[in-house]
Formats: structure tokens, C-alpha cells, sequence
């Protein structure tokens, strides 16, 4: 189940960039170091809390509805990842990014896994750089 949620690393950046959603988990700083806790009734978070420990799909939504970035994860050949800025369905805005100066693509990756995780790297990246 640890798989459905984002690594730390990513989780900390994320809440640098204002990501505040409560999520089912948190990082957390305990004697062995930085892990995660799933949250449950019978152990509400034993160590101090760093950063939540959002899912993959909770991020996606967040990026979509905090910065109007779709993302979609296909195979084609190998596995792909295309992000877009859509301010709403009937224009697509050019804001100058990427090649194309709509989207970004990702490629040639083994796995779904990887995909999804280089295209929330590439998520955060765009952010970032705003």
C-alpha cells in the first residue's frame, strides 16, 4: 500500500509549494530516521509530524485544481506522461513552456510506476519555475 503515496522527498517540496490537503498518512520523525505513518484509530501519529504523505492521485487532483495542470499517464510503446495547462475545456492557454509551448512529455519509461513518478517530478519542476 506504501506504493500509492509520494516519496518523501517530493512530499516535503510539495508543501514548500503550499500543499496543505490532509492526507491518510504523514511523514514523520521518528528514532530510526524519517517514515511514514499510516494514520489509523490506534495510532494517531507517534512521531513528530514533518509533511503529509499524500497519494499519488490526491497530488494529481492538486495540481489540477490549484494550478490547472492535467497530466495523463499512457502506454504507447513504452509508458508516456503528457501534462498540459487547461484553464478550461475550450482553450488550451499557451503559457510558453515546453516545445510546443502547451505540454510536456515524458517517454520511453519501463513502467507505469515510473511514469507517474517522473511526471510528478515534471509537475513539481513546472511549479517551481513559475
Amino acid at each position: 500500500m506504501k506504493n500509492l503515496f509520494i516519496p518523501y522527498e517530493q512530499a516535503l517540496v510539495l508543501k514548500g509549494l503550499g500543499f496543505d490537503e490532509t492526507s491518510l498518512a504523514n511523514y514523520g520523525d521518528s528514532e530510526d530516521g524519517i517514515q511514514m505513518e499510516i494514520w489509523n484509530d490506534e495510532n494517531h501519529y507517534k512521531w513528530k509530524t514533518i509533511c503529509p504523505a499524500p497519494t499519488y492521485q490526491q497530488v494529481f487532483k492538486w495540481f489540477r485544481e490549484k494550478h490547472n495542470l492535467w497530466n495523463m499517464i499512457y502506454p504507447r510503446y513504452d509508458w508516456n506522461f503528457n501534462i498540459q495547462y487547461i484553464k478550461d475545456f475550450d482553450t488550451i492557454e499557451d503559457k510558453g513552456w515546453g516545445t510546443d509551448k502547451e505540454s510536456f512529455h515524458g517517454s520511453k519509461f519501463r513502467t507505469y510506476e515510473e511514469a507517474e513518478f517522473e511526471c510528478l517530478k515534471k509537475l513539481i519542476e513546472i511549479v517551481k519555475n513559475k
